[in-house]
């Protein structure tokens, strides 16, 4: 897995409220942000946020995997 380094600053806010809650965050080879937390399904996220939901949408998706009991 590639760094997360040079994120835009919306991808960075998303990251750090992610680590918040426990997830460790890497960059695929497609430049897609995927987020992983024992005992939970990845989370897998657009690199380059098209929209301005697209932050909200990736934390939404978090907070439901979140829930979810896998």
């Amino acid at each position: 897995m590639r760094s997360v380094a040079g994120c835009c600053a919306e991808l960075r806010k998303v990251i750090g409220e992610a680590q918040a809650m426990g997830w460790s965050v890497n960059r695929t080879r497609a430049n897609h942000l995927k987020f992983q937390m024992p005992g939970k399904r990845p989370v897998f996220t657009s690199g380059t946020p098209g929209d301005w939901r697209a932050t909200k949408n990736a934390l939404g998706k978090l907070r439901r995997a979140m829930r979810e009991g896998h």
